[in-house]
């Protein structure tokens, strides 16, 4: 994911990666989901769930189709390097394999809430 980031800058380092080819090579995007990628992301969804900790109540409810997050993700990864190296067949392939249900929840006690993130 970050690793090839990590791996351009370490060759900068070692003397392996001029300054010049490691701009080039980290201006260039990331490879976007292909179009089989996106045809197995069909028909499932990304489910977040804010809800407050004490009563269980509903603070907001997101749920968006995978392939709608995997080209999000792609067009936001030339602006923020952060996702930038995410492998999206990587990330196809553990969703498709089998990775399904609650994938985090997240419980923050100061501001009474909790966050969960599913994928159907």
């Amino acid at each position: 994911m970050l690793s090839d980031r990590a791996t351009i800058l370490n060759r900068v380092a070692a003397g392996q990666m001029t300054a010049e080819e490691a701009a080039h090579a980290l201006s260039r995007p990331a490879a976007g989901p292909s179009p089989d990628q996106l045809e197995r992301l069909k028909g499932r969804w990304l489910h977040i769930r804010v809800t407050r900790l004490s009563t269980g109540a509903a603070r907001a409810t997101i749920n968006l189709p995978l392939t709608w997050v995997a080209i999000g993700m792609h067009i936001g990864a030339r602006f923020e390097h952060r996702i930038a190296g995410v492998d999206w067949a990587e990330v196809t392939e553990l969703i498709n394999s089998g990775a399904d249900g609650r994938l985090v929840e997240v419980e923050n006690l100061d501001d009474d809430e909790r966050v969960e993130i599913t994928v159907e």
